[in-house]
């Protein structure tokens, strides 16, 4: 089976590869695939395993939730030594928890991964009920949209051969764990509510800590 027929859709959907055989495929760069192994052993010691999700997609787990995503070769695309690391960290609800976990400068961070809501997916182009205005670090953020993750805030870090992957390496850690910290700390007061699924995604009531 050649690289293209290996990194097919169909194959993938069948075959399940772990995230190693895309990584030797897509990841050519040096210096990246020392980065993204660098990264595999710090989840791997944390008890963290990456699980196929979709086509060059992987979600990990810990302790039973999601909580980052990488994507390899900006998914469908097949592109070389590119990388997507998303880190779902909380919901609007439980922000002012989160924030106690996390430093100033991961603070900037997480504010400056805020997306503006623009009113995707629908024909009328209104807002939906994704969208939000709320206050945080001394600031009113307005038209805010978390609908893409289940309404968690999720920093995404894009990286590519010429990213300073050792500034990006320790501010993933970072966010990576917090989160872990944080379910760690109020899993159990706050009462994960088990959603069930529609449309191949979870849907979660207002306990989540997603």
């Amino acid at each position: 089976m050649n690289i293209k027929e290996t990194l097919s859709p169909q194959v993938q959907k069948k075959e399940r590869p772990p995230i190693n055989k895309i990584c030797e495929l897509l990841i050519t760069d040096p210096t990246l695939d020392k980065f993204l192994k660098n990264f595999l052993s710090f989840l791997a010691e944390n008890k963290i395993k990456p699980s196929w999700y979709h086509t060059n997609h992987y979600q990990c787990t810990y302790k039973g939730e999601k909580i980052i995503s990488i994507k390899l070769g900006c998914g469908f695309n097949n592109i070389n030594n590119k990388i997507e690391i998303s880190i779902r960290t909380t919901c609007l609800e439980n922000l002012a928890l989160y924030d106690q976990l996390i430093t100033d400068k991961m603070r900037k961070m997480f504010v400056s991964n805020f997306d503006k809501c623009n009113c995707c997916g629908h024909a009328d182009r209104k807002p939906c009920e994704s969208m939000v205005t709320f206050e945080y670090n001394n600031a009113k953020h307005e038209n805010i949209c978390i609908g893409a993750y289940n309404g968690s805030f999720t920093p995404t870090f894009r990286l590519d051969c010429s990213s300073n992957l050792d500034e990006q390496f320790e501010h993933i850690k970072d966010f990576c764990i917090a989160k872990i910290k944080f379910i760690d700390l109020y899993r159990d007061k706050l009462g994960i509510m088990k959603g069930s699924v529609r449309g191949g995604r979870a849907v979660v009531g207002p306990a989540t800590i997603w």
